[in-house]
């Protein structure tokens, strides 16, 4: 019983991981796209929709992170 109870800890560390690092490529690949965008030059309208892309991602990831606090509490 102590074992499996490890091992689900391990398993869940794991995925949480797994997580984080998609996470942060999410992040870095949308960062890269603004600073495109702002390197381009002034394309506003291009800039617009990725920061509106930029905020569906983050409002997505914030309600999954509640839902994670809240199953963990």
């Amino acid at each position: 019983m102590e074992f499996d109870k490890k091992l689900e800890a391990l398993l869940i560390k794991k995925i949480s991981l797994e997580k984080l690092k998609i996470e942060d490529e999410t992040i870095k690949t949308w960062k890269e796209r603004i600073e495109q965008v702002l390197n381009k030059g002034n394309d506003l309208r291009s800039l617009e929709i990725n920061i509106k892309a930029v905020l569906k991602v983050m409002e997505t990831r914030l309600k999954t992170l509640r839902s994670e606090v809240k199953a963990l509490e």
